[in-house]
């Protein structure tokens, strides 16, 4: 049986900084992004813009893969 994932895009940044163990503050240090706006995105408070998911991405040194009408793209600062 096929097992699907149904974390929220929040919980998969949250989920995804505390694997490699950054805190909130030191996201904010690297984003620029205040640590109140961080909780809010990592609870689904707020839907953040595709500018500030790379940047949390990046931050962890991660990339951001969309799909998109069947097409995958790897985004990055340069392709926004």
């Amino acid at each position: 049986m096929i097992e699907i994932k149904t974390e929220t895009l929040g919980e998969h940044l949250k989920n995804l900084r505390e694997e490699r163990d950054i805190s909130q503050r030191t996201m904010m240090i690297r984003t620029g992004i205040a640590q109140k706006t961080i909780s809010r995105i990592e609870n689904g408070m707020d839907n953040p813009r595709i500018d500030t998911i790379i940047k949390m991405t990046e931050a962890m040194g991660a990339k951001l893969v969309l799909v998109e009408n069947h097409e995958i793209e790897e985004l990055s600062k340069e392709t926004v």
